[in-house]
């Protein structure tokens, strides 16, 4: 598109051409001629150069048309058409107010010619105001595709405003949907704190409902055991009415054996339980003869292998063993008195007590890395005999031999020997 400077200086040429047309000299008819052509020429060359921006102005206005409804057919979203719209509007705006520059450059240029016509060449002047003329037809045009335009960007914004408009009632919709989705949420989580707090009262209830229903499950098999035994004893009774021509004897029997079933269906459940009782009593009684079986036996084993050989506790070291027994001994000056005391407690009993051989047990050699089960068996007892008359002594229960306790001491042993540890 050419500037305003441009135009300017096709008007100008045109109003210098108008001025050299009045102020000529009619001194000769062919300079006369020769003149008004070239004025003529002057007009028709300014009258075409207006032509030319008038057409130019049209295409630059059907470009901004369809840009215009380019935009407004492919606006996808509200705002994005509010944006849209505003810069068709400022580019139309822009496109008309340079049309309107243009008009008024002509209307100046229009308004010169006329000014400078000059009557004494009027034959010339017609033609040249055929030619304004139609500029002005042209210059009409253009006035109407402006007004067209105008109607247009009326159109454009009052499709912006039903635009802001739709966009106020979406966002509007948006925020009560929010508000009621907020509400119903809030619903939502009542609803859920009801039935949790439903949920845990009924849990136990549940629990408890389980329970009876077992227990009458349960009731329901005994009975049906019951049932089965009342019924064979109906079964036997019907067999002895069958005999009872033959045999009355017979039928007081059967008749025994079902009054024995019935009674046996009503007391069943207290048989089972005196007899758990009796079970748990007779264990318990096992244990006890048990335990006094094992003292018996730890006493005579006592009493063979401690012929000869007795441990005498003496006072002082009873009485140095209640002293510590039960005290805290984690301070070290505590545990040094206690070694001290107790060392000494211990020699008394070193120097009264003392091993006696018997005649006996010089002839039995037992070789150490190769005891025999007896050898270990005798030996084990005979420790175990010296350990519980001390425990006798200080009141605490004797200890019993177990073959199960020295079967564990021989695989340790053996372990250690295969690890080399003994040699």
């Amino acid at each position: 598109m050419k500037s305003k400077n441009s135009k300017l200086m096709y008007v100008s040429a045109a109003v210098l051409a108008a001025g050299a047309v009045a102020g000529v000299n009619t001194q000769t008819a062919h300079a006369a001629e020769v003149q008004k052509q070239a004025d003529k020429n002057a007009v028709q060359k300014t009258i075409d150069q207006n032509q030319k921006d008038l057409t130019q102005t049209q295409d630059q206005l059907q470009e901004a048309q369809t840009e215009h409804d380019d935009a407004v057919r492919k606006t996808s979203d509200a705002q994005a058409n509010v944006l849209t719209a505003d810069s068709n509007n400022q580019s139309a705006q822009n496109v008309l107010e340079n049309t309107q520059d243009q008009l008024k450059t002509a209307q100046e240029a229009q308004a010169k010619a006329q000014a400078n016509y000059d009557a004494s060449y009027e034959n010339n002047v017609k033609s040249a105001q055929n030619d304004v003329n139609k500029a002005n037809a042209d210059v009409q045009s253009t006035q109407e595709q402006i007004n067209v335009q105008n109607t247009k960007q009326a159109e454009a914004l009052n499709n912006r405003q039903a635009q802001e408009d739709a966009l106020k009632i979406n966002t509007e919709t948006l925020n009560k949907t929010n508000e009621e989705i907020s509400k119903t949420q809030g619903q939502v989580n009542d609803a859920q704190k009801t039935y949790d707090a439903v949920n845990k009262e009924y849990q136990p209830v549940k629990a408890e409902l389980d329970k009876q229903a077992k227990e009458a499950d349960d009731a329901q098999k005994a009975a049906q055991e019951n049932a089965q035994e009342l019924t064979q004893a109906q079964t036997e009774l019907k067999t002895a009415q069958d005999t009872a021509n033959k045999a009355a004897e017979t039928i007081n029997n059967a008749q025994a054996k079902l009054n024995s079933a019935k009674t046996e269906l009503s007391n069943k459940q207290k048989q089972a339980s005196d007899l758990t009782s009796q079970r748990d009593q007779v264990a318990k009684d096992l244990q006890t003869a048990q335990a006094k079986m094992n003292t018996a036996k730890a006493e005579l084993d006592a009493d063979k292998d401690a012929v000869v050989n007795t441990m005498v506790m003496p006072q002082v070291y009873k009485d140095t063993v209640r002293k510590w027994n039960g005290k805290d001994l984690s301070k070290r000056s505590d545990m040094d008195q206690y070694k001290k005391e107790m060392a000494a407690a211990s020699w008394v009993g070193w120097t009264q007590n003392e091993y006696k051989h018997n005649e006996a047990e010089k002839n039995h050699m037992v070789d150490l890395k190769h005891m025999s089960r007896a050898d270990q068996i005798e030996l084990n007892k005979f420790g175990i005999d010296l350990i519980n008359q001390l425990r006798t002594q200080i009141g605490v229960d004797p200890w019993t031999f177990n073959e199960s306790a020295l079967d564990f001491a021989n695989a340790i042993a053996d372990r250690y020997v295969k690890d080399d540890g003994f040699r």
